[in-house]
């Protein structure tokens, strides 16, 4: 089935009428992003090949028509049976990319599953489709800030160090072994003899100083990592050096985190590719998946599972069907049929708090009205967070006063109390413009807060962004909100650090530098302080943001990950999606060719 075809069906669905619609060139360009002429040439194709009709407008500016020949969901339906026949997941995806009537979604996605989750294309491969709601938007370690790319750049390459956080003790990774001097101001790491990149070269000191160099440039987004360095040496090829300006016994856990990954100096490093060390290498990425292959010279254990195919779909589409590893805000779990009710998917569930939290931010920086804290304290007030899951029908309400959710608190707020702080403040009537993630969950939320704040007379206006949006800062001066999340890895302390360090993340782009200050400084000293004392330090900083209201904890998503059942020992990674290099498959037959109890 031809993709075009079905795209242009799809986009003019809503305005066809007895198989019929009546559209301007122009606008079928848009859909296939190409210029009228060649929209021209692709109508005649489809005309040639008996698809449909084109009737050109008469004069300029009048409409043409198209007459279709074939019931739309029919097509569809065949399009669907003709992929799985072919086992071609790239026009499969493509279909769940299509605005289709939701009242389909269940009959057309079914067939889907069984192309999705685990498949064994001969004895002794194994292949993981994973759905995700995210795209891929920058690869690059060193500028990596969207919790999917710093998942995908964990599992491509590896850090000098692991931390263990749980017992708070660092770990050996591609340092085989290091050591520090009495006020950790230099680090000296011994490199694996046996760790080689994907292009078969073995890892050098000199790897090293180039990825560290790199993390030192003045435009790269987690140069908070390397600020304190002062220079990296290489002592030998298996040996490197680092001093530091200052004392900092933190940086260790620095050297574990994902954006200090190990980038091949002799290749070339961009947000859709780099050569790492990792236990998979990276075999395609672009807008529509990112494909891992299992790296067979790995000098850790090589993952079991073969192949991984991350397909970014819809999240309305991905919530219809099974195996999707992660996603954003709080949906019911699939089932089969795609209703609430009927026969569930033969799939382990696994529900988990998101080790991050929902939260609305106010614009200090560059709005001047979002300086009047009388009004942040009314906008504060409207968000009735359990108002707001009541209203919306979710359940499941995990409600965020904390970055890290066994230490939120359960909180009040009240529309009367919005009223009041609303009348101290000089707030007029004027536009308040609403920045939200495009997508399902956030635009419901988006829409919520736009009926509250219209009931105590707030003009809100929502206006979309997208995940990749986030490294060009050309919207901020005119936004005066944000509704936006925060993941946070297992090093709560190294979490917050890179909110409020990374220049990308909205925290540093939003906030004022009145505020900034005294969290830098607050920052600075939880790097010099021993573990308990720099989460109170962390509390501290929690404490400022409340009381200056510099932005409203919202809640703490809940995310069900379903599984093939005959996935075994499903763990979590540092950002909370599967880790699927601990899982293993539990074969379906034994060697007599029964089904194993």
């Amino acid at each position: 089935m031809n993709p075009d075809y079905l795209e242009m069906r799809a986009r003019f669905y809503p305005r066809e009428k007895e198989r019929r619609v009546r559209l301007r060139l122009d606008e079928l360009a848009d859909v296939w992003t190409c210029s009228a002429k060649q929209a021209k040439r692709k109508l005649k194709k489809l005309e040639e090949d008996g698809i449909c009709a084109y009737i050109p407008g008469r004069g300029r500016g009048h409409c043409s028509e198209l007459r279709f020949r074939t019931d739309f969901q029919e097509d569809l339906n065949a399009a669907i049976r003709h992929s799985l026949h072919a086992k071609n997941m790239e026009l499969l995806m493509h279909i769940l990319q299509l605005p289709c009537p939701k009242q389909w979604s269940g009959q057309l996605l079914r067939p889907m599953q069984e192309l999705l989750g685990l498949q064994a294309p001969d004895p002794i491969t194994d292949v993981l489709e994973a759905i995700v709601t995210l795209p891929v938007t920058n690869l690059d370690p060193a500028q990596a800030s969207i919790t999917y790319d710093l998942m995908l750049v964990s599992l491509i390459g590896d850090t000098l160090l692991r931390y263990d956080a749980e017992r708070d003790r660092l770990l050996p990774h591609l340092s085989a072994a290091w050591e520090t001097d009495a006020d950790c101001r230099t680090w000296t790491l011994y490199l694996r003899k046996q760790a080689r990149f994907h292009h078969r070269r073995p890892l050098t000191s000199g790897d090293v100083k180039f990825s560290l160099e790199r993390l030192m440039q003045p435009d790269c987004a987690n140069r908070w990592l390397a600020e304190d360095i002062d220079a990296v040496d290489c002592m030998n090829p298996l040996t490197v050096r680092i001093a530091l300006k200052r004392p900092n016994p933190l940086f260790g856990r620095f050297l574990a985190a994902a954006p200090t990954t190990i980038v091949a100096a002799d290749a070339p490093v961009h947000g859709r590719h780099f050569i790492g060390t990792g236990p998979y290498v990276l075999a395609e990425c672009n807008r529509r998946k990112a494909v891992l292959e299992a790296f067979d010279e790995y000098f850790g254990l090589r993952p079991y599972i073969d192949t991984v195919q991350f397909w970014h779909v819809r999240p309305e589409a991905a919530h219809q069907i099974g195996y999707h590893l992660a996603g954003t805000g709080a949906q019911p779990e699939a089932r089969r049929d795609g209703g609430e009710g009927g026969e569930t998917d033969p799939v382990a569930v696994e529900e988990r708090v998101e080790q991050g939290f929902r939260f609305l931010l106010f614009n200090t920086r560059h709005s001047g009205r979002m300086r009047d804290q009388a009004l942040r304290n009314a906008i504060h007030e409207l968000c009735d967070v359990e108002a707001m899951w009541r209203d919306l029908d979710r359940s499941g309400l995990v409600p965020a006063s904390h970055f890290v959710p066994g230490k939120s608190k359960p909180f009040a707020r009240s529309l009367r109390q919005a009223r009041h702080w609303l009348a101290q403040s000089g707030y007029k009537g004027e536009e308040v413009h609403l920045s939200l993630l495009d997508l399902p969950s956030a635009w419901e939320e988006g829409r919520w807060l736009k009926r509250r704040a219209a009931r105590i007379g707030i003009n809100l206006v929502l206006h979309p962004y997208a995940l990749d949006e986030l490294y060009d800062g050309s919207r901020e001066e005119r936004m005066d909100l944000i509704l936006s999340g925060y993941v946070s890895s297992h090093d709560p302390v190294l979490s917050m650090m890179g909110a409020f360090h990374n220049p990308v993340l909205p925290f540093r782009k939003w906030m004022a530098d009145e505020h900034i200050q005294p969290i830098d400084g607050l920052l600075e000293r939880m790097k010099q302080a021993p573990p308990p004392a720099g989460e109170a330090l962390g509390d501290d900083i929690i404490r400022y943001i409340q009381d200056h209201r510099l932005l409203v904890f919202l809640y703490h998503p809940r995310h069900r990950h379903r599984f093939d059942l005959m996935l075994r020992d499903i763990q979590f990674d540092p950002f909370a999606f599967p880790d699927v290099t601990a899982l293993w498959v539990r074969p379906a037959w034994t060697a007599e060719g029964k089904p194993r109890p």
